[in-house]
């Protein structure tokens, strides 16, 4: 396995307008249901930290060959990006799932925002992966979660739109998506919505595409 830094090569948060305090940001993804004010948006992807050779049989393998002991990680900073989403995944994952490995596991510490080997090591080890909205609206760890076969969870109807050269038509049986209005009202309960609505056959299908 290799892990190495990546760059960004996308849209700003200047360029969306999302500079600013955290009533700007939740009226971004409060609002936006579609990216077409932006119609040249083709963000390239961030590398993942994850690597392998091409040919190379990939390192990880489904669920129903090798299950994993974490059902759902967030790993990254409260104090950036779609805040009012972010602290409800504290709230769950830490108040109220208490950091259960086999419920929601809570990762915090990032070296400047980027993923180490550590938490890669910890994707590959877990069947869904939170991916709130961050200073824009696409973030490197979709691609460490994409990469480790953790199954992308998203917070809005924007995040991972710039990548369509990327995963296309595949995108649709490759990610679950959290209504963010009813999240952040805490009408929805996290594991329960995971759990009761990925049955073995779909997860099967969801990691396999991955």
């Amino acid at each position: 396995k290799e892990f190495a830094p990546a760059m960004r090569v996308s849209y700003t948060e200047l360029h969306y307008g999302l500079r600013g305090m955290k009533r700007v940001k939740n009226k971004f993804y409060k609002l936006r249901k579609d990216m077409l004010d932006y119609p040249n948006r083709i963000s390239v992807p961030y590398p993942s930290s994850l690597h392998w050779k091409n040919g190379q049989k990939a390192l990880w393998a489904p669920e129903d060959e090798h299950p994993r002991t974490i059902f759902s990680l967030f790993v990254g900073r409260l104090n950036h990006g779609d805040l009012s989403v972010r602290e409800e995944i504290l709230h769950q994952c830490q108040d109220i799932y208490k950091n259960d490995l086999s419920k929601c596991k809570l990762n915090l510490q990032t070296l400047n925002g980027k993923s180490k080997s550590t938490y890669i090591e910890k994707k590959l080890n877990t069947t869904f992966c939170l991916e709130p909205g961050g200073d824009t609206p696409d973030r490197k760890s979709i691609s460490d979660s994409i990469a480790s076969g953790c199954i992308p969870v998203f917070f809005n109807n924007v995040t991972g739109t710039g990548w369509g050269l990327f995963w296309g038509e595949w995108k649709a049986q490759a990610h679950v998506v959290v209504p963010r209005e009813e999240w952040i009202r805490q009408e929805i309960d996290l594991y329960t919505l995971l759990h009761t609505t990925m049955p073995p056959d779909l997860l099967r299908i969801m990691q396999q595409t991955l």
